[in-house]
């Protein structure tokens, strides 16, 4: 998760925002930015996977 964290805070830093409101921008965007696009996608799959295993995270220690 550290690695996933890394990844998101690296995007968080380069835009100023986060990954919801990069997001909002994204899809609100009348011209498409190549490079913001392919930040996107990345920072999508960090978000995503980090979110996942997070919540597997937290679902374990309930049992512990």
């Amino acid at each position: 998760m550290t690695e996933l964290e890394s990844g998101i805070k690296g995007f968080e830093e380069k835009y100023k925002i986060d990954f919801e409101v990069f997001q909002s921008k994204i899809n609100e965007a009348k011209r498409e930015n190549f490079e913001k696009w392919d930040d996107y996608i990345e920072w999508k799959a960090y978000f995503t996977a980090y979110n996942h295993w997070k919540s597997i995270h937290e679902e374990s220690s309930q049992w512990l």
